[in-house]
This record gives structure tokens, C-alpha cells and sequence, in this order.
């Protein structure tokens, strides 16, 4: 065996070390870390439903409006199509904006410090 080190070598020891202090991490970090995972997937996963639902009734709704604009005169009906849709819009704007200010992420109510 050589007493010499190659540089292929040394750059093999430092990734097995490396490897080996991600384990370490790892395994500290334990459940507590899976768990925030896990939460952050399932936002993931329900904001993704939230927008094809929005995006599948935001076609609904130009569908219906373009149907009763082409096949139809200026009068009423016109408000009802084009008004409808654009109050609700508002409405829930209005209330995401009101959910946004009020949420406060990962604080959960809990004192600095307390534990579970």
C-alpha cells in the first residue's frame, strides 16, 4: 500500500463523510421533520385542487357568457351573465384578501418555546 493519497481519494473520503454527517442529520431530526413534510405536501396537494377547480369553473362561466353574448341582444341578460360572475369574483377576492391578513404561518397559537 502507498502512503501516498491520491486526489481521488481524498474526494471520496470527504463524500463519505458528508454522506455521513447527512445520516447523522437525518436521524436527528427524526419524525418531527416528516411530519412537516408530510403538511407541506398536503398544501401543496389542496392548493393544486383549488386551482384546476378554479380554472375549470373560470372556463364554465366564459363558456356561458360568450354562449348568451353571441346569441343575444344587448339587454338584460347581459347584466345577469356578465354581472353575476364578476360580483362573486369580487366577493371571494375580497375574502382571500381577509383570510391572508389574519393567517400567520407556523406560529399555531403556541407560546415561543412550548412544547408539545
Amino acid at each position: 500500500m502507498s502512503a501516498e493519497w491520491s486526489a481521488g481519494t481524498t474526494v471520496v473520503i470527504a463524500l463519505v463523510l458528508l454522506a455521513g454527517l447527512g445520516v447523522v442529520h437525518i436521524w436527528t431530526t427524526g419524525v418531527r421533520a416528516g411530519r412537516k413534510v408530510e403538511r407541506q405536501v398536503r398544501e401543496v396537494t389542496r392548493l393544486g385542487r383549488v386551482a384546476a377547480g378554479a380554472a375549470v369553473t373560470a372556463v364554465l362561466i366564459a363558456v356561458i357568457q360568450w354562449a348568451v353574448v353571441t346569441n343575444t341582444s344587448p339587454n338584460s341578460a347581459w347584466v345577469l351573465v356578465l354581472g353575476g360572475p364578476a360580483l362573486l369574483a369580487g366577493v371571494t377576492v375580497g375574502r382571500l384578501l381577509a383570510v391572508t391578513t389574519v393567517h400567520r404561518s407556523g406560529h399555531h397559537g403556541r407560546r415561543a418555546g412550548a412544547r408539545r
